[in-house]
């Protein structure tokens, strides 16, 4: 069996310039009700309400039990807004500012924007450093590009529960266009985004990222066992390139004490995904008694199913098998079949 060299498994993963998937932050959240109770806070809402008006606005935003209604949702958040509801102000001077339920207004946006900031609202504060980000003076609308107060507000942000914050500044130090470039920064961001996400896919990019930036971050023996922990929150998270790599640096002892148990574990997860380097791992360490008992009938199981998914290594290793007789009856001609087999799939590789 041959074993790729950890770390150049690590640089040949695909290495994303950084993560998109919580680009767009949500609003501030706050529980829907059923569709029997709508009448009844509709009611409420009509009368003054101003949680109410902030949920109905809410839930037609998302279309949650209501169909969806932009017009709907802006009519509700602007009264709440009107009635000094710092999450509704925040959300509205981002409606007013993309023209959403209501025309474009940039007045509008930064001025509830920036009374939604003084209740210290942490949506506003990463909608009013987009503006200062992107700058509006060249059409005369009065916020000028300040990198400096961009900055500060997306901390901001990111310290008030809205990664997208913390998220931009891992952006500016790893790529070093507004801020000189820093690994070590951008590993501190990314660390804050990815112990702030909920959902396993973009948990498992964000592992991912740290671990690769872990890598480049400079000295490799002193960083592997940092990125190790990161891919393995990856691979917890189902990722099979991290699950690989995981697997891998328990068995060779690369950013982890060697355990073969634990690689065996992850190499059986990798067999139950029909992953044909997990497959071929797994028959190695069967075939050769590696942290378990000796067993060529299940590494030529194991073989077996690799070939037959294309391998030229596990065909290889099933004319080995024959010629043999480990784990089957030896065949010198299925041997060579096997190894006939090998050639013409090694070319198409």
């Amino acid at each position: 069996m041959r074993f790729f060299v950890f770390f150049l498994t690590i640089i040949l993963l695909p290495f994303a310039a950084h993560a998109q998937a919580i680009e767009t932050p949500e609003l501030p959240r706050v529980y829907a009700i059923t569709p029997e109770n709508i009448p009844a806070e509709v009611e409420r809402a009509n009368k003054g309400d101003g949680e109410s008006q902030y949920r109905l606005g809410y839930m037609y935003h998302y279309g949650i039990n209501v169909e969806k209604d932009e017009k709907k949702a802006a009519y509700w958040l602007l009264k709440a807004a009107n009635a000094g509801d710092g999450r509704a102000l925040g959300v509205m001077g981002y409606f007013y500012n993309e023209g959403i339920g209501v025309p474009g207004d940039f007045r509008r946006a930064v001025e509830y924007l920036n009374r939604a900031a003084q209740q210290n609202n942490g949506f506003a504060f990463y909608q009013l450093g987009l503006l200062y980000e992107e700058g509006q003076d060249a059409t005369g609308r009065g916020v000028f590009q300040d990198y400096p107060k961009a900055m500060s507000l997306f901390e901001k942000a990111g310290a008030l529960g809205v990664p997208q914050g913390y998220l931009k500044l891992a952006q500016y130090n790893q790529e070093g266009k507004i801020v000189p470039r820093s690994f070590p920064k951008a590993i501190e961001y990314y660390t804050k985004v990815a112990a702030m996400v909920e959902d396993d896919a973009t948990k498992r990019q964000f592992s991912l990222m740290l671990a690769k930036l872990y890598m480049s971050a400079g000295n490799e023996e002193k960083n592997s066992d940092k990125a190790i922990e990161w891919f393995l929150k990856a691979a917890e998270a189902g990722d099979t390139d991290a699950q690989l790599i995981v697997a891998r640096a328990y068995l060779d002892g690369k950013g982890r004490r060697p355990d073969e148990a634990k690689a065996k574990y992850w190499f059986e997860k990798l067999v139950e995904k029909d992953n044909v380097e997990g497959i071929m791992s797994l028959a190695y360490m069967y075939a050769n008694g590696i942290g378990i008992d000796i067993d060529y009938k299940k590494a030529f199981e194991l073989y077996t199913r690799a070939a037959e998914m294309g391998s030229s290594e596990g065909a290889w290793n099933l004319g080995n098998a024959y010629a043999n007789g480990n784990g089957v009856e030896a065949d010198s001609a299925k041997s060579q079949m096997w190894f006939s087999r090998s050639q013409i799939l090694g070319k198409k590789q």
